[in-house]
């Protein structure tokens, strides 16, 4: 027992954690907060969107074709696509004329049917090349993540007629759109209509046909076509190969267009392409 003449002493305080959780392992990388949380009330300036594409699942990087170095997007976030298509929307938007205005390749990818036993086949990404008043630029769209329906933003550009959607075989792609989401896609041009009266051909063909030398590539020596297009177009996010080769078809499908219409360093749609596209497909 204490002596009376000594008090009793308290009990030292229960040691408390630290309130700030220790750092992460060095070797773990943070991992981003979900794509809703990051979702912005306005449109970002140009200078933010490399900022938000790290947080909501997209990739801005540079399709290197020849000496040509065209914007690319990658991306599965849908603000970041609706984005993209209102930049093209607003340029569209300014004139008055019902006309087609400017060109658009565009292309789909789908995983092998070993990638997605018992599930019927459904496109995987979406490619869009657009050409027009700002310059090139490049979209590649994972879609499985959208439920069936597409961005907004992405629908007002497939339905509008203004822009020429143009593409190898682009009639079958659009038809898998239509299945898939229910969307309308209008003014469709296929490239093997730019020489009447000659067989169908492959889209390297064509390029070989009507660009220069530096744009001719054969992709099955460039990136291993085969393996490419039969890898896994339902994984994200996709590979350096998948993401160069996808990107590639709707690049070159513009250009084929381009060069074959004389529209090469030129913005804007010569008289001679403007006489092609009179009888689009819808």
């Amino acid at each position: 027992p204490l002596p009376a003449d000594l008090p009793a002493q308290p009990m030292p305080p229960a040691e408390k954690r630290a309130e700030t959780s220790p750092p992460s392992p060095v070797d773990l990388p943070a991992q981003p907060p979900h794509a809703a949380a990051v979702a912005p009330e306005t449109i970002p300036a140009a200078t933010q969107l490399d900022e938000l594409a790290a947080k909501t699942g997209g990739r801005f990087t540079d399709l290197q074709i020849g000496s040509k170095k065209v914007p690319l997007l990658c991306t599965c976030d849908v603000e970041l696509a609706n984005e993209w298509a209102r930049e093209i929307q607003n340029g569209i938007d300014t004139g008055l004329s019902a006309d087609v205005a400017c060109v658009m390749g565009l292309d789909c990818e789908w995983a092998a049917s070993w990638f997605r036993p018992g599930c019927a086949e459904r496109v995987a990404t979406l490619q869009l090349c657009h050409h027009g008043t700002g310059g090139m630029r490049v979209l590649v769209l994972h879609l499985l993540g959208f439920a069936g329906k597409l961005p907004d933003g992405i629908l007002s550009l497939l339905a509008d007629t203004r822009i020429a959607k143009v593409g190898a075989g682009i009639i079958g792609d659009a038809r898998r759109l239509v299945r898939d989401f229910g969307c309308i896609v209008r003014g469709l041009y296929d490239l093997g209509s730019m020489d009447s009266g000659k067989k169908s051909v492959s889209l390297e063909d064509m390029v070989r046909a009507h660009c220069p030398s530096e744009l001719h590539i054969t992709k099955a020596a460039a990136i291993g076509e085969k393996g490419v297009r039969t890898s896994n177009w339902e994984a994200w996010p996709l590979s350096a190969q998948q993401l160069d080769y996808s990107a590639r078809d709707a690049a070159l499908s513009v250009l084929a267009f381009v060069h074959r219409f004389s529209m090469a360093g030129d913005n804007s749609l010569s008289d001679t392409a403007r006489e092609a596209l009179v009888d689009l497909k819808h």
